[in-house]
């Protein structure tokens, strides 16, 4: 099937030139290269430094397994995620201790550790707070759910941005 394009003419009689898509197909090409960059990059790290992500995901487990629980704790869930190269670990608990009770408990815990507390901007209602720490690339997230709590924890460095 041939394309046919609509020929106008101007007042003096001339053909005006034909639409043009050549700025369609550059801007195109431009994202199919940038794409085709992304996944051969990211490709390339998976190939290339598989040991380097077997060992950040080694250093997110020993990170969790580091953190010691209220006494009562019940563990509900636990899962070890991936996304090409992004890891991190999802799990649940249940705890018999209040939202500020639990806070302060895990305030006290991991600040020996060496992990910061972050400031959350959000100011929500008491069933729904949450809160987070750091330590160099790692950080974790405790958010309710229900009757539960969610700990989060992820490794936040160059491979995290990418995918």
């Amino acid at each position: 099937m041939q394309y046919q394009y609509l020929i106008f003419q101007s007042r003096e009689g001339a053909n005006l030139s034909q639409i043009d898509f050549g700025f369609t197909k550059f801007f195109g090409r431009i994202i199919l290269v940038v794409f085709i960059g992304l996944v051969a990059l990211t490709g390339g790290i998976c190939i290339f430094d598989s040991q380097g992500i077997q060992r950040r995901e080694n250093g997110l487990i020993s990170e969790f397994q580091a953190i010691t629980h209220p006494k009562e704790t019940q563990q509900l869930d636990f899962n070890l995620r991936h996304k090409i190269v992004r890891r991190w670990i999802d799990a649940e608990y249940r705890y018999k201790l209040s939202s500020t009770e639990l806070e302060s408990y895990y305030d006290q815990e991991l600040l020996k550790k060496g992990w910061i507390k972050e400031p959350i901007n959000e100011k929500g209602d008491e069933q729904f707070r949450y809160f987070k720490y750091k330590k160099g690339d790692y950080e974790i997230i405790f958010r309710p759910y229900k009757d539960i709590w969610i700990i989060q924890v992820y490794l936040r460095d160059f491979y995290d941005k990418l995918g």
